[in-house]
């Protein structure tokens, strides 16, 4: 029965991933979707994370989708920890608050990156742009390992 939970909980990762790589700006109205919601509530219900004695398509699957779109996470945390000090100085300048959600923090603050260097001194031009690079090769990344789990995908069938 999880098999069968694990690849429908990779499926709705799969529609996820895509709607985010089309489009970066996404992010918030996915954690709002019927998806996300639907991903939340099943992978909560999951009992067992481990892949079958079988390796059947639906726990090799889910192990594939997981680790693509928790190492875009992950990646992200990355970024924002090493950029403290930058992150918490637009996040007083722009009110926002940044113990919230990691990647919308990271994609609000590059959403307008002309209008954020005005903002800011020019000690803090090159940190910005070298942190708007890092967010982008996350989400290229994630583009990547989405393009080739489909091409796997299509491969296998």
């Amino acid at each position: 029965m999880d098999c069968v939970v694990k690849l429908n909980i990779s499926y709705i990762l799969k529609v996820l991933i895509g709607k985010l790589v089309s489009d970066s700006d996404s992010w918030m109205d996915l954690k709002t979707s019927e998806e996300f919601n639907l991903w939340i509530m099943l992978e909560d219900g999951l009992k067992d994370r481990i892949i079958c004695e079988k390796q059947c398509m639906g726990c090799l699957d889910y192990h594939l989708v997981n680790r693509i779109f928790y190492d875009f996470i992950e990646n992200i945390k990355i970024i924002n920890n090493k950029n403290t000090d930058l992150i918490n100085c637009l996040s007083d300048k722009f009110s926002l608050k940044n113990e919230e959600d990691p990647v919308s923090l990271a994609f609000e603050l590059i959403s307008n990156p002309v209008y954020v260097e005005r903002q800011l001194d020019e000690k803090a031009h090159h940190l910005y742009k070298q942190y708007v690079k890092g967010v982008e090769q996350v989400h290229s990344a994630l583009a990547v390992g989405y393009c080739q789990q489909r091409m796997t995908e299509l491969h296998n069938i």
